[in-house]
Protein backbone atom coordinates (compact mmCIF):
# COMPACT_ATOMS: atom_id res chain seq x y z
CA UNK A 1 0.00 0.00 0.00
CA UNK A 2 1.70 3.68 -0.74
CA UNK A 3 1.56 6.85 1.30
CA UNK A 4 -1.49 7.96 0.19
CA UNK A 5 -3.55 5.03 0.87
CA UNK A 6 -1.84 4.95 4.18
CA UNK A 7 -2.68 8.35 4.67
CA UNK A 8 -6.51 8.35 3.28
CA UNK A 9 -6.65 4.68 5.67
CA UNK A 10 -5.67 6.82 8.76
CA UNK A 11 -8.04 9.80 7.79
CA UNK A 12 -10.89 7.66 7.40
CA UNK A 13 -10.12 5.96 10.89
CA UNK A 14 -9.51 9.69 12.38
CA UNK A 15 -13.63 10.48 10.86
CA UNK A 16 -15.06 7.04 12.42
CA UNK A 17 -13.30 7.91 15.88
CA UNK A 18 -14.90 11.26 16.06
CA UNK A 19 -18.21 10.25 14.94
CA UNK A 20 -17.93 7.21 17.51
CA UNK A 21 -16.60 9.79 19.98
CA UNK A 22 -19.72 12.22 19.28
CA UNK A 23 -22.64 9.29 19.52
CA UNK A 24 -21.03 7.83 22.81
CA UNK A 25 -19.09 10.32 24.64
CA UNK A 26 -16.70 7.75 25.15
CA UNK A 27 -13.13 9.01 26.66
CA UNK A 28 -11.51 6.17 25.27
CA UNK A 29 -12.22 7.38 21.60
CA UNK A 30 -11.60 10.81 21.69
CA UNK A 31 -7.82 9.73 23.12
CA UNK A 32 -7.40 7.29 19.95
CA UNK A 33 -8.62 10.38 17.71
CA UNK A 34 -6.19 12.68 19.50
CA UNK A 35 -3.58 9.59 18.36
CA UNK A 36 -4.51 9.68 14.92
CA UNK A 37 -4.48 12.96 14.98
CA UNK A 38 -0.78 13.13 16.02
CA UNK A 39 0.06 10.56 13.71
CA UNK A 40 -1.18 12.68 10.60
CA UNK A 41 0.54 15.52 12.04
CA UNK A 42 4.00 13.15 11.89
CA UNK A 43 3.35 12.66 8.09
CA UNK A 44 3.06 15.83 7.18
CA UNK A 45 6.16 17.20 8.61
CA UNK A 46 8.24 14.41 7.55
CA UNK A 47 6.86 15.26 3.57
CA UNK A 48 4.99 12.15 3.40
CA UNK A 49 1.67 13.72 2.59
CA UNK A 50 1.57 15.41 -0.38
CA UNK A 51 -1.82 17.16 -0.22
CA UNK A 52 -2.81 19.60 1.80
CA UNK A 53 -5.57 17.48 3.09
CA UNK A 54 -8.39 20.26 3.24
CA UNK A 55 -11.86 19.15 4.17
CA UNK A 56 -10.41 15.61 5.32
CA UNK A 57 -9.31 16.27 8.91
CA UNK A 58 -12.25 17.11 10.62
CA UNK A 59 -12.88 20.66 12.18
CA UNK A 60 -14.00 21.68 15.31
CA UNK A 61 -17.28 20.13 16.56
CA UNK A 62 -20.58 21.28 16.15
CA UNK A 63 -22.99 22.32 19.12
CA UNK A 64 -24.79 19.53 20.95
CA UNK A 65 -27.94 18.42 19.27
CA UNK A 66 -31.30 17.79 21.24
CA UNK A 67 -31.20 14.01 23.32
CA UNK A 68 -32.91 11.14 21.84
CA UNK A 69 -35.66 9.65 22.92
CA UNK A 70 -35.37 7.43 26.14
CA UNK A 71 -34.69 3.89 25.97
CA UNK A 72 -36.90 1.10 26.85
CA UNK A 73 -36.64 -0.04 30.65
CA UNK A 74 -34.44 -2.95 31.41
CA UNK A 75 -35.26 -5.98 33.05
CA UNK A 76 -36.85 -6.55 36.60
CA UNK A 77 -33.76 -7.03 39.16
CA UNK A 78 -33.09 -10.26 41.23
CA UNK A 79 -35.20 -9.56 44.60
CA UNK A 80 -32.85 -8.24 47.35
CA UNK A 81 -32.07 -10.54 50.81
CA UNK A 82 -34.90 -10.65 53.41
CA UNK A 83 -35.13 -8.72 55.69
CA UNK A 84 -34.23 -8.81 59.45
CA UNK A 85 -37.11 -10.09 61.85
CA UNK A 86 -39.52 -6.70 63.53
CA UNK A 87 -39.47 -6.68 67.33
CA UNK A 88 -42.29 -8.79 68.78
CA UNK A 89 -45.70 -7.06 69.07
CA UNK A 90 -47.46 -6.56 72.46
CA UNK A 91 -48.82 -9.41 74.54
CA UNK A 92 -52.70 -9.94 73.86
CA UNK A 93 -55.16 -10.06 76.30
CA UNK A 94 -55.32 -13.24 78.65
CA UNK A 95 -58.38 -15.90 77.21
CA UNK A 96 -61.14 -17.04 79.15
CA UNK A 97 -60.55 -20.19 81.52
CA UNK A 98 -61.03 -23.24 79.74
CA UNK A 99 -63.73 -25.71 80.45
CA UNK A 100 -62.94 -27.98 83.71
CA UNK A 101 -61.70 -31.56 82.19
CA UNK A 102 -63.02 -34.95 83.45
CA UNK A 103 -62.18 -36.13 86.46
CA UNK A 104 -58.85 -38.56 86.80
CA UNK A 105 -59.14 -41.96 87.96
CA UNK A 106 -59.19 -43.10 91.81
CA UNK A 107 -55.66 -42.93 93.43
CA UNK A 108 -54.61 -46.06 95.52
CA UNK A 109 -55.77 -46.16 99.00
CA UNK A 110 -53.36 -44.66 101.75
CA UNK A 111 -51.58 -46.39 104.41
CA UNK A 112 -53.97 -47.62 107.67
CA UNK A 113 -54.30 -44.87 110.33
CA UNK A 114 -53.05 -45.13 114.15
CA UNK A 115 -54.74 -47.18 116.07
CA UNK A 116 -57.24 -45.28 118.62
CA UNK A 117 -57.12 -45.18 121.81
CA UNK A 118 -57.90 -48.20 124.10
CA UNK A 119 -61.71 -47.66 125.69
CA UNK A 120 -62.73 -48.12 128.79
CA UNK A 121 -62.28 -51.30 130.96
CA UNK A 122 -65.46 -52.99 130.97
CA UNK A 123 -67.09 -54.61 133.90
CA UNK A 124 -65.59 -56.81 136.14
CA UNK A 125 -67.86 -60.56 134.83
CA UNK A 126 -68.77 -62.95 136.87
CA UNK A 127 -65.78 -65.22 138.57
CA UNK A 128 -65.49 -68.79 136.59
CA UNK A 129 -66.47 -72.40 137.48
CA UNK A 130 -63.49 -73.73 139.85
CA UNK A 131 -61.13 -76.00 137.90
CA UNK A 132 -60.06 -79.53 138.43
CA UNK A 133 -58.27 -80.18 141.78
CA UNK A 134 -53.96 -80.34 141.09
CA UNK A 135 -52.20 -83.01 141.39
CA UNK A 136 -51.41 -83.46 145.53
CA UNK A 137 -47.29 -83.26 145.92
CA UNK A 138 -45.52 -86.40 146.47
CA UNK A 139 -43.90 -85.84 150.26
CA UNK A 140 -44.42 -89.45 151.82
CA UNK A 141 -44.07 -90.24 155.56
CA UNK A 142 -40.96 -92.34 154.75
CA UNK A 143 -38.28 -92.33 151.79
CA UNK A 144 -38.91 -95.28 148.70
CA UNK A 145 -36.08 -97.46 147.85
CA UNK A 146 -32.83 -96.60 146.89
CA UNK A 147 -33.34 -92.83 148.76
CA UNK A 148 -31.43 -91.71 151.83
CA UNK A 149 -33.73 -90.13 154.56
CA UNK A 150 -32.11 -87.40 156.42
CA UNK A 151 -34.81 -87.14 159.36
CA UNK A 152 -33.39 -83.55 160.54
CA UNK A 153 -33.94 -82.10 156.59
CA UNK A 154 -37.16 -84.51 156.41
CA UNK A 155 -36.12 -84.96 152.87
CA UNK A 156 -34.69 -88.19 150.94
CA UNK A 157 -31.59 -87.59 148.87
CA UNK A 158 -30.43 -89.99 146.04
CA UNK A 159 -27.04 -89.09 144.51
CA UNK A 160 -26.83 -90.39 140.91
CA UNK A 161 -23.40 -91.41 139.64
CA UNK A 162 -23.68 -94.19 137.01
CA UNK A 163 -24.84 -92.05 134.30
CA UNK A 164 -24.29 -88.32 133.12
CA UNK A 165 -27.10 -86.27 131.61
CA UNK A 166 -27.87 -82.74 130.55
CA UNK A 167 -29.56 -80.68 133.00
CA UNK A 168 -33.19 -81.26 131.42
CA UNK A 169 -32.68 -85.31 131.11
CA UNK A 170 -31.19 -85.30 135.08
CA UNK A 171 -34.63 -83.21 135.67
CA UNK A 172 -37.04 -86.06 133.69
CA UNK A 173 -35.00 -88.66 135.44
CA UNK A 174 -35.88 -87.47 138.72
CA UNK A 175 -39.14 -86.86 137.73
CA UNK A 176 -39.89 -90.63 136.65
CA UNK A 177 -39.23 -91.67 140.30
CA UNK A 178 -41.51 -88.86 141.61
CA UNK A 179 -38.82 -86.66 143.15
CA UNK A 180 -37.13 -83.21 141.97
CA UNK A 181 -33.65 -82.01 141.31
CA UNK A 182 -32.29 -80.90 144.66
CA UNK A 183 -33.07 -77.41 146.29
CA UNK A 184 -30.89 -76.13 148.40
CA UNK A 185 -32.77 -74.21 150.91
CA UNK A 186 -30.87 -74.22 154.07
CA UNK A 187 -26.40 -73.82 155.53
CA UNK A 188 -27.44 -77.11 156.92
CA UNK A 189 -29.04 -78.82 153.49
CA UNK A 190 -25.81 -77.00 151.73
CA UNK A 191 -23.43 -78.41 154.67
CA UNK A 192 -25.08 -82.32 154.26
CA UNK A 193 -25.16 -82.61 150.44
CA UNK A 194 -20.68 -81.68 150.36
CA UNK A 195 -20.52 -83.81 152.57
CA UNK A 196 -22.27 -86.80 151.09
CA UNK A 197 -20.41 -86.10 147.56
CA UNK A 198 -17.11 -86.08 149.96
CA UNK A 199 -17.63 -89.21 151.12
CA UNK A 200 -19.49 -90.93 148.12
CA UNK A 201 -18.23 -92.90 144.54
CA UNK A 202 -17.18 -89.80 142.81
CA UNK A 203 -15.75 -87.24 145.10
CA UNK A 204 -13.75 -85.10 142.42
CA UNK A 205 -16.80 -84.67 140.11
CA UNK A 206 -19.47 -82.28 139.57
CA UNK A 207 -23.20 -82.63 140.36
CA UNK A 208 -26.63 -80.66 138.65
CA UNK A 209 -29.26 -79.57 140.65
CA UNK A 210 -32.40 -77.83 139.93
CA UNK A 211 -31.27 -74.34 140.46
CA UNK A 212 -31.56 -72.44 136.60
CA UNK A 213 -32.24 -69.58 135.07
CA UNK A 214 -33.95 -70.47 132.41
CA UNK A 215 -36.82 -68.50 132.48
CA UNK A 216 -35.12 -65.50 132.91
CA UNK A 217 -34.09 -65.40 137.19
CA UNK A 218 -32.51 -68.29 139.42
CA UNK A 219 -35.26 -70.68 140.69
CA UNK A 220 -35.46 -74.19 141.68
CA UNK A 221 -37.34 -76.43 139.18
CA UNK A 222 -40.47 -77.88 140.43
CA UNK A 223 -41.67 -81.35 140.04
CA UNK A 224 -43.72 -84.25 141.59
CA UNK A 225 -42.53 -83.28 145.56
CA UNK A 226 -42.79 -79.16 144.95
CA UNK A 227 -43.71 -76.76 142.91
CA UNK A 228 -41.24 -74.02 141.16
CA UNK A 229 -39.53 -71.95 143.81
CA UNK A 230 -37.46 -68.44 143.82
CA UNK A 231 -33.70 -69.13 144.87
CA UNK A 232 -34.27 -66.55 147.80
CA UNK A 233 -33.23 -66.58 151.52
CA UNK A 234 -30.24 -68.64 151.39
CA UNK A 235 -28.13 -69.31 148.72
CA UNK A 236 -23.98 -69.77 147.93
CA UNK A 237 -22.46 -68.48 145.27
CA UNK A 238 -18.99 -68.46 144.73
CA UNK A 239 -18.88 -64.39 144.26
CA UNK A 240 -15.13 -64.24 145.28
CA UNK A 241 -14.58 -66.25 142.30
CA UNK A 242 -13.07 -64.65 138.64
CA UNK A 243 -15.22 -64.10 137.14
CA UNK A 244 -17.93 -63.96 140.00
CA UNK A 245 -20.48 -66.48 139.98
CA UNK A 246 -23.37 -66.50 138.53
CA UNK A 247 -22.43 -65.26 135.33
CA UNK A 248 -24.01 -62.95 132.75
CA UNK A 249 -23.87 -65.77 129.82
CA UNK A 250 -25.04 -68.67 128.30
CA UNK A 251 -24.65 -70.75 131.27
CA UNK A 252 -27.52 -70.97 133.34
CA UNK A 253 -27.61 -74.18 135.26
CA UNK A 254 -26.65 -74.37 138.96
CA UNK A 255 -23.91 -77.18 139.54
CA UNK A 256 -22.03 -78.06 142.89
CA UNK A 257 -18.27 -79.37 142.67
CA UNK A 258 -15.45 -80.18 145.08
CA UNK A 259 -13.14 -77.93 143.05
CA UNK A 260 -14.36 -74.90 144.25
CA UNK A 261 -15.17 -76.46 147.83
CA UNK A 262 -19.05 -76.75 146.74
CA UNK A 263 -19.51 -73.18 146.04
CA UNK A 264 -22.69 -72.47 143.48
CA UNK A 265 -21.21 -72.30 140.10
CA UNK A 266 -23.07 -71.53 136.65
CA UNK A 267 -23.03 -74.35 134.05
CA UNK A 268 -23.93 -75.03 129.91
CA UNK A 269 -27.04 -76.80 130.53
CA UNK A 270 -26.38 -78.71 127.84
CA UNK A 271 -23.23 -80.33 129.30
CA UNK A 272 -23.23 -84.22 130.79
CA UNK A 273 -22.95 -84.75 134.66
CA UNK A 274 -23.73 -86.62 137.93
CA UNK A 275 -26.74 -84.89 139.58
CA UNK A 276 -28.88 -85.39 142.99
CA UNK A 277 -32.54 -86.41 143.20
CA UNK A 278 -34.84 -85.05 146.26
CA UNK A 279 -38.06 -86.09 147.86
CA UNK A 280 -39.58 -83.59 150.40
CA UNK A 281 -41.63 -85.55 153.33
CA UNK A 282 -44.68 -85.00 155.27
Amino acid sequence: MGIKAQYAVLILAMVQIVDRAKAGGCPSLQQKFKAAQAELERLKNTGQCQCNCEGLIPGPAGAQGEPGPAGAPGPVGAPGPAGAPGPAGAQGEQGPAGAPGPAGAQGKSGPAGAPGPAGAQGEQGPPGPAGPPGLALNQPMDCPEGFTKNEQLKSCYKFITNTKLKWIDALSFCQSLQANLVAIDTEEEQAYLADKITNGAKPHEWFWTGGNQLCGIWMWSGGPSWSTKSISGYWNWNSAYNPPQPEDNHERCLFLSNTFAFKWHDGDCGSGGNFICEINLS
